[in-house]
């Protein structure tokens, strides 16, 4: 199993998105590519960005630490 998705398992997260370096440095996020835990499973290869876990919340997406 590969760091991320044991991080997703640890914090009890819905998925993962990988967003721009560029758009941290700004305190705005632009989502470059997003994965449910289950898409992730199954992912091989992803981008080598900046990235935020998430989950749903009454049906939002809320970002976790």
């Amino acid at each position: 199993m590969n760091y991320y998705l044991e991080k997703m398992i640890e914090l009890d997260a819905d998925g993962i998105d990988f967003i721009t370096i560029g758009e941290v440095l700004k305190g705005s996020l632009r989502v470059y590519k997003s994965y449910t835990r289950e898409e992730f499973k199954y992912v091989n290869a992803f981008p080598k960005t900046c990235y935020k876990y998430w989950k749903i919340i009454n049906g939002k997406k809320t970002y976790v630490d």
